[in-house]
């Protein structure tokens, strides 16, 4: 199945994603089971987004909405947090306290640096 998975990048707003989905499987008769995958954060109409996709024949998936709390599940725990700020801040205190380091969301290197970390905690 490796070779006949068909992964597409495309930028657009949450809520056009079923069509410019359904627009990519026209084309190419190839894409048989569609998928959107999108962020959680902040989704206006999430759950009708969901329902829509699903009653065209579309797969859904989304993002837990604080990526953090995958790291924070890496370091041995993974909290109840309701939003996406108190996620992010609350895990920079343990990234700093597991690593000597400060959380930077931004470093495009903080998961090479949290997994080579996380080996010497």
């Amino acid at each position: 199945m490796r070779n006949k998975l068909v992964i597409k990048v495309v930028e657009t707003k949450t809520r056009t994603m079923i069509d410019k989905c359904l627009e990519l499987t026209a084309y190419d008769a190839q894409y048989r089971i569609p998928w959107i995958v999108f962020d959680r954060d902040q989704v206006q109409g999430f759950d009708e987004i969901i329902k829509e996709a699903e009653d065209k024949g579309i797969q859904v998936g989304w993002s837990n909405p604080c990526f953090e709390i995958w790291m924070y599940a890496y370091f041995g725990s993974m909290p109840a947090i309701q939003d996406s700020w108190t996620c992010c801040s609350d895990f920079g205190r343990v990234y700093e306290t597991k690593t000597g380091q400060k959380y930077s969301k931004a470093d495009e290197q903080m998961y090479g640096k949290s997994t080579a970390e996380a080996g010497t905690v």
